[in-house]
């Protein structure tokens, strides 16, 4: 698998389950992991908006869930349950 799509595929699953089990532990730093990630996406997404005002719809629909998902990573309870 060195080298080819399907390796790297399987690595990046891989990294998602550690920070989903992360979460679901009450891990800060999988939190701090996945509010980093959600920020270079709606980043990503601003950009696209700017660079080409064509895909604007598109971007907009990339940015909306990586949005939802910061704001619940900081909500109250969500805040409760990290500590």
């Amino acid at each position: 698998w060195r080298g080819s799509a399907g390796g790297r595929g399987c690595h990046r699953g891989f990294v998602t389950i550690l920070v989903s089990l992360g979460l679901f532990g009450g891990s800060n730093g999988a939190r701090i992991l996945t509010a980093v990630v959600f920020v270079l996406n709606i980043a990503g997404s601003v950009y696209l908006m700017i660079t080409e005002p064509a895909q604007l719809w598109s971007a907009v629909g990339s940015a909306v869930l990586p949005l939802i998902g910061l704001l619940l990573l900081f909500t109250a309870r969500a805040n409760s349950f990290f500590r």
